[in-house]
């Protein structure tokens, strides 16, 4: 294809990629008129093994994953983790003394902001919901922006770089 004239333009939309190589994009923070924008970040998890403890946002799995927003107010009483059967089930409240923010390190627990441990570990088959306070949201649409934004540079600039005729995404 490059023998004939086409050129391959890789762009990371995606704000929350992991790892040091991954094409990813650099979503800026969200302000509101110069500060910190705080809320609740809820999120879900169905296991299929018994885990002691599980990281916040995406379930990692070698290295395709995503980046959590960490916890940013480790006490407030707004956090939760909630048990279900099913979807349709009614949610059961998990105390907080049975949880805590933290993974286990060489056999050891130790504190996170990106980790729930739960005393017994969470079981496969069930669903678990957790709630916590964030700071710091990203603009993650900015990844759709840029994207539009460099194929419109890319056909229309006169001093683009990649200059091109058609542009095709997948």
């Amino acid at each position: 294809m490059l023998r004939n004239g086409f050129t391959i333009v890789s762009l990371g939309w995606q704000w929350d990629a992991n790892g040091a190589n991954a094409l990813r994009f650099f979503a800026p923070v969200a302000k509101e008129n110069g500060n910190t924008i705080t809320g609740l970040l809820r999120g879900d998890v169905m296991l299929a093994q018994a885990m002691p403890d599980i990281p916040l946002g995406h379930l990692i799995m070698g290295n395709i994953g995503g980046t959590e927003y960490p916890v940013a107010i480790l006490d407030d009483p707004r956090n939760s983790l909630t048990v279900r059967g099913s979807r349709e089930a009614p949610r059961t409240v998990i105390p907080r003394s049975e949880w805590q923010f933290a993974q286990t390190v060489d056999g050891k627990l130790t504190p996170s902001n990106r980790h729930i441990h739960l005393n017994g570990g969470f079981q496969p088959g069930k669903i678990y919901e957790y709630i916590y306070a964030v700071a710091d949201p990203v603009i993650a649409g900015g990844g759709f922006a840029a994207i539009r934004d460099f194929a419109s540079y890319s056909k229309h600039a006169s001093d683009a770089v990649t200059p091109t005729a058609r542009v095709y995404g997948e």
